[in-house]
């Protein structure tokens, strides 16, 4: 399949492009890369002391490929303009994963020193990407650990209530007039009762 691929371009609209690769269809994106909406967002806004010295900082750390129909396929991106980096493709474009590598190797080299070497973060279900960087000289270093919670069930025990409360949640106890004030749609006059 031709593919193309060029420098990220605010003007273009690539952070749009870029937010709807999680937005669209956010559920596979868990399993194959440790980015989301917010840690995107965070790369664009975030006023660190490197991107304040840089005002082309998005521009230079992120490259973007799109399909042969001008689609986005996938893109590299550093988070903090350093050696570090992560290759995101979407679903049926993981074969891009080896190209878009070799391109961070040739394009990116001048960021690796004595100090800071290449360096990317995979998940556990991206062993097809890890063979990849392992023939390209990557190695595991390590590991994640993530703690699951079961939302489903009582987290803690509750705290005792004075007689005469309870504690409910909107949906099984619509009070619309609390829940305006609670998201402060309800002017500051009106919340006396």
């Amino acid at each position: 399949m031709k593919t193309t691929h060029r420098n990220y371009s605010e003007e273009q609209g690539d952070f749009q492009r870029l937010a709807r690769f999680f937005t669209a269809h956010p559920t596979p994106r868990r399993t194959h890369t440790t980015w989301c909406l917010g840690r995107l967002v965070d790369w664009k806004y975030g006023l660190y002391n490197n991107k304040r010295a840089f005002p082309s900082f998005c521009d230079e750390n992120a490259h973007i490929w799109f399909d042969g129909f001008g689609e986005l396929a996938g893109f590299a991106i550093s988070e903090s303009g350093d050696a570090g980096f992560s290759i995101l493709t979407l679903d049926g474009y993981r074969f891009l994963y080896e190209e878009i590598l070799q391109w961070i190797l040739a394009n990116w080299k001048e960021r690796v020193s004595t100090e800071s070497r290449f360096s990317t973060e995979i998940t556990e279900y991206q062993g097809w990407e890890m063979k990849i960087l392992e023939r390209y000289g990557f190695c595991p270093e390590l590991a994640f650990f993530t703690r699951r919670f079961d939302l489903t069930g009582q987290l803690t025990s509750r705290a005792p209530l004075e007689p005469g409360f309870v504690l409910v949640d909107m949906q099984s106890h619509p009070d619309y007039r609390a829940q305006g004030i609670l998201r402060g749609c309800v002017p500051e006059e009106e919340h006396a009762y």
